[in-house]
Formats: structure tokens, C-alpha cells, sequence
């Protein structure tokens, strides 16, 4: 339903130097999701999206309604540029400090250079996607598609991570330099509509790699990767609900009392188990690869050190019987692991909504529309 609903699209078209030439005529395309670009290019060949410039989503659902993107015109290989409908666009753009490299005029450019560096490309690049989490395209190499994504220094510490779990079933890092990583084409399909017993193999394959990571967690955090076991967790959550909830606000008495809990809680959850280990941060079917011989975790831009449990708070579809699978597999293991799930349950919320609080923080204005009713 949501994919006939799609969004009307406006494009502002600048050069690669940044002048603004234009403004196409709105068009509808396919697809609600704002950070799903492939559409737009299919539907406006000879431009690449760079980011969003204002949106107003639709009232019957997540996303969707009238959308306008800075675009920029691709110079075709003999030099030519693509002819456009143009329209005089009145507005005006700025600039932000937080604004992301892919996001700039001539960023993809850079980065297509970068690529080629890497690989034999035998044809054009396919974009994918592009917003304030990251840019996705593809390229088609003598050896195959191969994927290019572009992430935020917030998740700056993914391509270490894949470094580090080689062997595993994760995506194969083939190269990786500032912003950019290269990733091997992924077999399969995404686990987004994954029957019951596909999501206990998902979760099975997710709790085997934390086991064999969990000896590993002192070379995570040297490459990078986040702490979030409890002291420092603390600090954070004890943080975020300062931020959001002080004296005088409405919502200060109840989230002060959980205030008060967390020390209590994550003293319980570590006293039970399991121990730290790498947490994936956002284990939801659509970040796991389906139809192979093992299920493949992706998407490890989220990742941080901490219980392992916490990814039980990631996946909100997560039915009962999955997460009954989820406690029993570790259970196997630590006895308590329903005792310390029992204990970070509510932690598992607060932690989400400073998840999406650091998007907010770190991500230009324009963009913070797509996670502003996340927080709360």
C-alpha cells in the first residue's frame, strides 16, 4: 500500500560546482521512503540526489507526501550534460558545518573516483540511496556488482568491525578509506518479511557470532567501536534524560524515577549475564540476509560493546516466540539471562531514543526531519 502511495517529488538542479540552475516540474515516483532515491534517478535520468531540502510527509502513513531534493546534473562521458526541463527555483541553499561529504556538490563525483581506484567499473553506477545515515550505490566490475557506502563519523567504526569479523557472516570488506567503504555483492534477500523459523535462524546466527566475538572486545574498542557497557552506558542514558526531561518539564517525575533505576538495573543485568560482547545495535530483519546457507548480519554502523541483550530492544516487530528464542539461546549459557532482560527491558527504550538524539545532534538541519519524532 505504501509503495502505490510513492511521493511527489520537486528536484533543485545545480552544477557540480554548486550555482543552482533550476527546478524540474514535481513528479510522482514510487516508493514513500525519502531516503530511497533509485526511483527519482530512474525517473529523472542524468542527475544525482544529493539531500533532502524540505518534506512534508503524508498524514496517512510514515513519509510519503511532497518532497524536494538538491540534485546535481551529471556530465555524460563525451562531456555533454543532459538536457532538463528547468524552471526558475526562487529559494535559497546555505551551508552547514554538519553536512556530509556525499551530500555536497561533487561529492559522488570523488567518490566514484575513489572506487575506480579500487575495482575495474564496466559500466555507470546505480544510486541507491542518500540521507543523513548514509549513500548506497552499486557498479558493475569485471568481477561482479560491487556496493560503495558512504556513512557519517558516527558510524565511522563499521569497516573496522568487518575488518575484525572476517570469517564470519557478514558483508566482505574489499576496501575502505575515510567515508567510504567497498563491499562484495551480498547473496540472498533481505529478511524484512522473514517467516518464524527464518527469524530464529537469524537469531541463532546472530548470538553464535556474538559467543566467538565475545574474547575479541578489547580489539573492538581499540578500533573504535563504542562503549556502552554499564558504567559508561549510565553516563550516557543519565545524560539524555537530563537533556529532555528537566525540572519543569511534564515528563521530569517519571523519567527521574527511571533515572533513579538505571544503577540498580544494569548492576542487575551485569551480575546475571551475559558479559560484553559486540552488539549489532539495530537487529531487525531488514539488516539480515536471507536464502544462503546461513543467515548474514549487515549494517554494522549501529555496533557497540555491551550486553548482548540489548539488541533484543532494536527489533519493535520482534514477536514473542522470537524473543522467547533470543533469551533461550542465551540461556544456554548464563542461566539469568531472563533475570537480566527483565532488568534492561525499559533500559532498552531509553537507549533507542539517545540512539536517535545523537543522529539529531550530528546531522545537518534539514535532515533532522527524518528522525524528529523518534526522540520522544
Amino acid at each position: 500500500m505504501t509503495g502505490d502511495r510513492g511521493r511527489l517529488v520537486t528536484l533543485v538542479v545545480v552544477d557540480g560546482a554548486g550555482h543552482v540552475l533550476g527546478a524540474l516540474p514535481p513528479r510522482r515516483v514510487l516508493l514513500p521512503w525519502w531516503q530511497e532515491v533509485g526511483p527519482i534517478v530512474d525517473a529523472v535520468p542524468g542527475v544525482t540526489v544529493l539531500r533532502l531540502l524540505d518534506a512534508e510527509p503524508d498524514r496517512d502513513g510514515p513519509m510519503g507526501g511532497s518532497v524536494t531534493y538538491l540534485v546535481e546534473r551529471n556530465e555524460e562521458a563525451d562531456g555533454r550534460t543532459p538536457d532538463l526541463d528547468l524552471r526558475p527555483w526562487h529559494g535559497t541553499l546555505d551551508e552547514q558545518p554538519l553536512r556530509h561529504p556525499w551530500a555536497r556538490p561533487g561529492g559522488p563525483t570523488e567518490d566514484h573516483r575513489w572506487v575506480a581506484e579500487q575495482v575495474h567499473v564496466i559500466g555507470p553506477p546505480r544510486q541507491h540511496r542518500s540521507w543523513n545515515l548514509s549513500a548506497i550505490w552499486s557498479y558493475p566490475t569485471t568481477a561482479g556488482t560491487v556496493w560503495l557506502k558512504c556513512v557519517p563519523p558516527f558510524f565511522g567504526h563499521e569497516a573496522a568491525v568487518l575488518d575484525l569479523l572476517v570469517g564470519e557472516e557478514v558483508p566482505r570488506l574489499l576496501a575502505s578509506e575515510g567515508h567510504r567503504m567497498l563491499l562484495a555483492d551480498l547473496p540472498g534477500h533481505d529478511g524484512h518479511d522473514a517467516e518464524e523459523a527464518e527469524q530464529a535462524a537469524m537469531v541463532d546466527a546472530l548470538v553464535d557470532l556474538q559467543i566467538r566475538a565475545a574474547d575479541r572486545t578489547e580489539a573492538f574498542l581499540a578500533a573504535g567501536v563504542p562503549d556502552r557497557r554499564s558504567p559508561a552506558l549510565l553516563a550516557e542514558l543519565l545524560e539524555l534524560i537530563d537533556r529532555l526531561a528537566p525540572p519543569g518539564d511534564p515528563r521530569h517525575r517519571a523519567l527521574a524515577a527511571l533515572a533513579d533505576e538505571l544503577p540498580d538495573r544494569l548492576a542487575r543485568a551485569d551480575a546475571c549475564g551475559p558479559a560484553p560482547t559486540l552488539v549489532h545495535g539495530d537487529a531487525h530483519g531488514g539488516n539480515c540476509r536471507l536464502g544462503t546457507d546461513h543467515p548474514l548480519w549487515f549494517d554494522w554502523g549501529d555496533s557497540f560493546i555491551g550486553s548482548p541483550l540489548l539488541d533484543l530492544g532494536a527489533g519493535a516487530e520482534t514477536s514473542a516466540s522470537v524473543r522467547e528464542r533470543w533469551l533461550s539461546r542465551w540461556g544456554e549459557r548464563v542461566p539469568a539471562a531472563g533475570e537480566a532482560w527483565a532488568a534492561l527491558r525499559p533500559v532498552t527504550h531509553v537507549l533507542q531514543a539517545r540512539v536517535y538524539q545523537r543522529f539529531c545532534d550530528r546531522i545537518e538541519p534539514s535532515e533532522r526531519m527524518y528522525h524528529r519524532n523518534d526522540v520522544p
